[in-house]
């Protein structure tokens, strides 16, 4: 995905400059459709039908390897590698798997026109038929040739650089792909661009972080190691690398490369063969790393790495000198001490490492002349643990002539049409022994032919390819008219409201089966979400909804609230109040308005309050008598009490002062009582329990109170009150509002007096 973004973001700056681009936008938008005949005896060609990728990228590469401009490509329509035909994956194919560190580069400056159309056979399976026309190919392709030349170049430069390869361990490996390195610099584009390809990195000497990351790639893949970019998307990007079996992680941008002067002692190890742990703490660049979990990399760096077999050996020569070494047999590490390094700058030296090696016995076995040279032939030999080593060895001093004879060449390797050969030489001046490759052989090839006759295909199907390596020159699909004959087998699901169904149909001639779709069938529906509009809350006619899937079918209307219908009743009030000892009781009228529809009521005025009554301290109550005045007297117990006033007798007209007639003590007679007696005021009420019942109600049930002779039964929400009244000591309050919260009071009364209200009990309406 990255490297794609990568080319991606190359191209863009590659039209500016105005190259053409072989990828999506260049392929026409337009399908065409061509249904094949359905004549018996009608016959159609695809041209290159092919049935895998690899086979399109064969024919691709011939085609442009060879200058060819046009031609088609046919598939299958719905195989999910059509696209990578299309924009031209083949390049990927072209010199190799080193190939892809450059291919991205070279891929987006060939350029090409791509036109798809659609082919439908009389059974209903469709290919897709793909026309290239590649304009300026040639040009193209000689640029391509040319960076691909260079690229060889650098891989030998390389490889100069490792002659003993095959004795060199994996962690040696590491350090030369460094050193080689050390010349790329980092920077830019012309145009400020990040340079992320391998192509310019190492031709050029030039790249940001995953330009090094990948030339680092590349030259791993020139010595077959495994190495991969790690990248912190949007970031940074980095490697990380296989070595004995473990995967460690190296920054290869330039800072951690050798200077001149130091090339040839060490290498900069500070962010080299390090663990994820050290290296997800170095800085924000690497603290994220998108394939550290999938590797997985290693937790410790390669330095603490204590896992090596050290099973196998290896004899190392310097000039005459030759020492035996135990080496691990995954990695070929030698058995060492451990590292040393300066703890300052952290430099982990090639040369100082505490090796652990034995040295050999070595013998001159011959010493011959071939041109100027002197050609010395060694032999080592060494035991250990009990068992002999031995090794040869060959010096060469001066510039050798040698000659050899074809009886002198051995075939190592045996050159085919995909590989070049190998073939060793011997000199039979000085029997100096070395290795050169041969070029690849002709391809030879043959046409092989597959037929399919069935109700769905009858076809011949024809493959040109290389008997020897497979590769695919050119192919043809003949297609003859073949129709299924199907009939109603099933019904395998059925249609609902929501879903489509499905049929079973087979067909007669083959049993093949194939599932036809089934019509939804209609939604049945139901009234939903009705509301009732009331005196004070709007209403709703409810929603067509279907029983089975939930859909609304039709949205109902809102209907508005139909207001109160009020009906005023007048009620007398009664209140006290106490002086002097003596409880005053006063009356007045209010105007109640009430709603017949609901439990709306509310207090429209009320009249002055006026004397009306007392209450003794015996709890007596005494009423005034209309048109009658009293006066104030203390009865024998120092109680004041009210006395009306007898016109017989010359008396003050004036309403009696606040301070009472007082008689002394024993002088007082107590006078007959002639003032109305009436009830006790009914005493507070108390509720033995208040409950939430089904259907928005409330159950109230309460003591019964003496003198009482009927009860209010009150339910408080917010401002609003509901009040009923009931001779029973219980009551269901109804039509109220669900999940609320009412508070509930009841009071007794009688003819002459209310009681007080109870304390408040709160109920909430669930149900």
């Amino acid at each position: 995905m990255r490297k794609r973004l990568m080319a991606l973001t190359l191209s863009v700056s590659m039209i500016l400059s105005g190259v053409n681009f072989i990828n999506t936008s260049q392929v026409n938008a337009a399908e065409t459709v061509e249904t094949i005949l359905e004549k018996v005896g009608d016959t159609y060609t695809l041209e290159n039908y092919v049935t895998s990728l690899k086979e399109a990228q064969e024919i691709q590469k011939r085609y442009f390897e060879n200058g060819i401009k046009k031609y088609k490509i046919t598939v299958d329509e719905d195989v999910d590698w059509k696209s990578k035909v299309k924009n031209g994956y083949f390049i990927n194919t072209i010199d190799g798997p080193e190939s892809e560190y450059y291919n991205d580069y070279m891929l987006y400056n060939i350029g090409s026109n791509c036109e798809s159309s659609t082919i439908a056979s009389n059974n209903g399976k469709k290919y897709t038929e793909l026309s290239f026309d590649f304009d300026g190919m040639k040009n193209r392709l000689k640029t391509y040739s040319e960076h691909r030349a260079e690229m060889q170049e650098v891989k030998k430069k390389f490889l100069a650089t490792v002659p003993n390869l095959d004795g060199m361990s994996e962690y040696e490996k590491v350090l030369k792909i460094l050193e080689f390195m050390h010349y790329i610099k980092y920077g830019k584009d012309e145009n400020g661009g990040t340079i992320n390809d391998a192509y310019t990195a190492l031709v050029k000497g030039k790249a940001t972080c995953t330009g090094f990351a990948e030339a680092f790639n590349f030259l791993a893949s020139c010595i077959n190691m495994e190495s991969v970019e790690i990248g912190n998307p949007g970031v940074h990007s980095w490697n990380g690398v296989k070595v004995c079996g473990n995967w460690f992680e190296v920054e290869p941008q330039s800072k951690n490369n050798p200077s001149v002067n130091d090339a040839t002692r060490n290498i900069n190890m500070t962010e080299v063969l390090r663990g994820s742990e050290y290296m997800s703490n170095i800085d924000r660049a690497h603290q994220e790393g998108d394939k550290r979990d999938t590797l997985p990399v290693s937790m410790i760096d390669y330095m603490d790495y204590k896992d090596h077999t050290f099973t196998s050996h290896v004899i190392k020569w310097n000039g005459a000198k030759a020492t035996f070494y135990r080496t691990c047999s995954d990695c070929g590490e030698y058995e060492n001490d451990g590292f040393e390094y300066n703890e300052k700058n952290y430099y982990y030296h090639m040369v100082d490492r505490k090796y652990i090696g034995t040295d050999c016995d070595v013998t001159k076995v011959s010493e011959k002349k071939c041109g100027d040279a002197t050609v010395t032939k060694y032999e080592a030999t060494v035991t250990v643990d009990g068992k002999t080593y031995t090794s040869e060895h060959t010096e060469i001093d001066g510039e050798c002539n040698h000659v050899v004879r074809d009886s002198d060449i051995k075939t190592v390797k045996k050159a085919t049409c995909s590989e070049e050969g190998v073939i060793e030489k011997t000199c039979e001046t000085c029997g100096y022994t070395w290795t050169e490759s041969t070029p690849k052989t002709e391809h030879s090839y043959i046409t092989v032919e597959a037929t399919s006759d069935t109700c769905e295909d009858k076809s011949v199907y024809k493959v040109h390819k290389c008997s020897e390596c497979g590769e695919v020159i050119g192919t043809s699909k003949k297609m003859y008219y073949s129709a299924h004959d199907y009939e109603f087998t099933s019904h395998s699901k059925a249609a609902t409201c929501t879903e489509k169904g499905e049929d079973l149909y087979t067909c007669t001639i083959c049993g093949k089966t194939e599932t036809r779709e089934v019509p939804m069938v209609a939604h049945e529906t139901e009234l939903r979400n009705y509301k009732a509009a009331t005196c004070t809350e709007d209403g709703y006619t409810g929603d067509e909804t279907c029983i089975n899937c939930g859909k609304v079918i039709s949205k109902g209307k809102k209907t508005y609230a139909t207001g109160h219908s009020y009906v005023d009743t007048l009620e007398t009030v009664y209140e006290t109040d106490m002086s002097m000892g003596l409880t005053y009781k006063y009356a007045y009228v209010i105007d109640r308005v009430t709603c017949k529809k609901c439990d709306f009521e509310m207090i429209d005025g009320q009249t002055e309050s006026k004397l009306v009554g007392w209450i003794l301290a015996d709890g007596t109550e005494v009423s005034k008598e209309d048109r009658c005045e009293y006066e104030y007297v203390t009865d024998k117990n120092g109680n004041l009490v009210p006395k009306k006033v007898d016109y017989s007798v010359t008396q003050s007209t004036s309403r009696p002062s606040i301070s009472p007639t007082i008689y002394e003590t024993g002088d007082y007679t107590e006078v007959e009582d002639t003032t109305k007696s009436v009830s006790k005021v009914p005493a507070k009420a108390k509720i033995s329990y208040a409950k939430n019942v089904k259907g928005k109600k409330i159950s109230v049930k309460w003591k019964k109170v003496k003198t009482a002779t009927k009860y209010q039964v009150k339910a408080v929400l917010g401002r609003k009150a509901t009040t009923k009244t009931t001779t029973k000591t219980s009551y269901t309050i109804k039509k109220l509002k669900r999940k609320k919260t009412y508070k509930i009071y009841v009071r007794a009364y009688n003819k002459s007096e209310y009681g007080k209200w109870s304390n408040a009990k709160k109920v909430k309406v669930n149900k």
